[in-house]
């Protein structure tokens, strides 16, 4: 797992997800599940985290993110690029008043989504790019990788390598994949990148799916 980690940039036939879209999304949650449960260990703070920010956008904070993943969701609707869903609605409105996850923070990626996941030429994972945004926050900042990109028999393989996510860090980490799944779609849609654009409307429909 540590190659996921250690690899900053693309190498020899390396190239960015979308990691579920390639008919091995299985094995690529997997790695990615257990790249990140090592990523999050505690003994990690103390040996690195001292001089990182603790979520300084709240990304963590399902109340603060809620209203901000909603109306990024409306301007989708306005575009005509996103049918509004009356239970991805009612799941940001109930979560505007939940509070942050339990728990100590951990060492977080921070920006964690599919197009920062690397493949190699088998459609393995290959690594994890832009770590710009690193710093301590509740493990659900970058669990919402697990929402957005994969689901069913895929995200199950995340979650087995992954170990457990008690209900209020899923929540939030659903919170957090549908803001980052819409911002996703708007830039997209506003730069005429339509296979990001398919790919991050495709996330939001797994978000709150089984």
């Amino acid at each position: 797992m540590a190659v996921l980690g250690r690899a900053a940039a693309p190498g020899a036939g390396a190239r960015r997800g979308p990691a579920a879209r390639t008919g091995a999304g299985a094995a690529i949650a997997a790695a990615v599940g257990g790249f990140l449960r090592a990523l999050h260990d505690p003994a990690l703070v103390r040996d690195a985290g001292a001089a990182l920010p603790v979520d300084p956008i709240r990304r963590g904070d399902p109340a603060y993110r809620a209203p901000k993943a909603a109306e990024r969701l409306d301007r989708l609707a306005e575009r005509g690029l996103w049918e509004p869903d009356p239970d991805v609605r009612g799941f940001l409105a109930a979560a505007a008043g939940a509070s942050p996850p339990a728990g100590d923070p951990v060492i977080v990626h921070g920006d964690l989504h599919a197009r920062h996941v690397l493949l190699g030429p088998d459609d393995e994972a290959a690594g994890v790019i832009d770590w710009g945004d690193v710093c301590l926050a509740d493990p659900s900042v970058d669990l919402s990788l697990a929402y957005a990109a994969f689901a069913g028999d895929d995200r199950a393989a995340f979650l087995d390598a992954y170990g457990p996510v008690p209900p209020d860090r899923e929540r939030a980490a659903r919170v957090l994949a549908l803001f980052i799944a819409a911002t996703l779609a708007e830039y997209a849609a506003t730069d005429g990148l339509r296979a990001l654009s398919a790919e991050s409307l495709a996330g939001i429909g797994r978000v709150l799916a089984p």
